[in-house]
C-alpha cells in the first residue's frame, strides 16, 4: 500500500512488538496498551478511541471482528465464515458469528479474498453486494520451482524423511476441514506399486491429533510409507512444496485456498477438491477429487503418481494459472476499497 499510495499516512496500531524490518516513511507504528484488559476492551474501546484521536480517515480491522462503535469509518476484512458452517461449528461459533455480523453491518466496506466468501457474507448477514470488494491473494514470493538442493535436503531431514526419496506433500491439522484422516486412509489403501516408491509427508500436525493418528496409522509409518511431521518453518515449507511430486490438498472448506497458488508458483501438480472457494483459485489446472470419498482421493493419488505426463501437464497449467494472481493487483484492489470506504457516506 505504501508503494502504491505513497502520499497516504498509514498508522499501524499494535500491542507488543511490531513486525520487524524497515518501514517506509509513510508508515508509522504506534503501540497502544490497556492495563488489565478484559472482555476484549483493547479492540472494543482502546483502538477506536486511538483512531478517533488521530482523526483517521478510516479504521481498517483486518481479522473478521471490529469495535462495536468504531467512531471512524470502518473497513472490515472478513477472511471466511467457516466457523459458522454446521459441519465445523464449535461451542464458540454462535458468539463469534454475532460479533462478525455486527462488524459487517457497521462497516462501510468489507474486503474478502474470494467470490465464495462474498456470497457467504451476503447470505449470512444480509449485506449488499456493492458493499463487499473481492481482492484475491497471490502466492508467497519465495515460492518458485527448482529449490536449492541443500536447503531441500535439510528440510526433509528436519521432517524425518530420507533425502532424495520422492514424496507427496500434504497439510494436516486438528481442524476437521483439513480432512487429514481421510487423506491418510486413502494413502494407506495404496499398494507399493500405486505409490511408485513415494512417501506421504504430512506437515503441520499437532497433538492430540498427531499422537492419535500416529497410533492409527502406525503400520504405514513403520513401513516408511508416510511421515507425520509437526510445525515446519516458512522457508522450509516453500522448498518442500517445490520438491514434492505433488500437493495433496483435499480440503473440505476454504475461504481462499492459498496453498494451491503456492504450489502453482512452484510448478508442483495439485490434487484438491471442488469445494467452496477452491475452484476460483484452481480453475482447471488441478486434478479434482471428492474429498468425502477415501476411494476418490486414492484414485486421484494413484493416477497422478503413475503418470508423469499428467503431472507435467498439471504443472504447466498451474504455472499459467498463477499469473492471474499478483500482489500488485491485490493491493490495488484493496486501495480502491480504502478510497471507497473513506469517501462513502455512512
Amino acid at each position: 500500500m505504501a508503494a502504491v499510495r505513497p502520499h497516504w499516512h498509514i498508522v499501524l496500531y499494535h500491542r507488543g512488538s511490531p513486525a520487524g524490518g524497515a518501514w517506509p516513511p509513510s508508515i508509522e507504528t504506534r503501540r497502544i496498551e490497556m492495563r488489565g484488559d478484559r472482555w476484549a476492551l483493547w479492540e472494543r474501546v482502546r483502538l477506536p478511541l486511538a483512531a478517533r484521536a488521530a482523526s483517521a480517515a478510516l479504521l481498517h480491522c483486518p481479522a473478521n471482528t471490529a469495535p462495536p462503535l468504531p467512531l471512524s469509518p470502518l473497513l472490515l476484512t472478513v477472511h471466511d465464515l467457516i466457523p459458522l458452517q454446521r459441519e465445523f461449528a464449535s461451542a464458540e461459533s454462535a458468539r463469534w458469528g454475532a460479533v462478525v455480523a455486527r462488524a459487517a453491518r457497521a462497516a462501510r466496506r468489507i474486503t474478502t479474498p474470494s467470490e465464495y466468501s462474498k456470497r457467504q457474507i451476503m447470505e449470512t448477514f444480509g449485506v449488499s453486494a456493492g458493499k463487499i470488494i473481492v481482492h484475491p491473494w497471490a502466492p508467497h514470493p519465495n515460492c518458485r520451482p527448482e529449490p536449492d538442493c541443500r536447503r531441500l535436503n535439510d528440510a526433509l531431514t528436519h521432517c524425518g524423511l530420507d533425502a532424495g526419496r520422492p514424496y507427496v506433500l500434504a497439510f494436516g491439522g486438528n481442524d476437521p476441514r483439513k480432512n487429514t484422516r481421510r487423506m491418510l486412509q486413502a494413502w494407506a489403501s495404496l499398494g507399493p506399486a500405486d505409490a511408485a516408491g513415494a512417501v506421504l509427508l504430512v506437515v503441520g500436525m499437532q497433538n492430540p491429533l498427531l499422537a492419535r493418528l500416529s497410533g492409527e496409522f502406525a503400520g504405514c509409518i513403520r513401513d516408511r510409507r508416510c511421515v507425520l511431521a509437526g510445525y515446519v518453518s516458512e522457508p522450509d515449507l516453500t522448498v518442500l512444496l517445490a520438491g514434492a511430486e505433488l500437493l495433496c490438498y483435499p480440503s473440505l472448506s476454504e475461504g481462499f485456498g492459498l496453498p494451491v497458488l503456492d504450489a502453482f508458483a512452484c510448478h508442483t501438480p495439485v490434487l484438491t477438491s471442488r469445494e467452496t472457494s477452491i475452484p476460483e483459485v484452481a480453475g482447471e489446472a488441478v486434478h479434482y477429487v471428492d474429498p468425502r470419498s477415501v476411494e476418490s482421493i486414492a484414485r486421484g493419488l494413484r493416477l497422478l503418481l503413475s503418470d508423469d505426463t499428467v503431472r507435467a501437464a498439471l504443472a504447466v497449467r498451474g504455472a499459467e494459472r498463477v499469473r492471474a494472481f499478483t500482489w500488485d493487483r491485490c493491493v490495488r484492489r484493496f486501495c480502491r476499497a480504502v478510497e471507497e470506504c473513506a469517501g462513502a457516506t455512512a
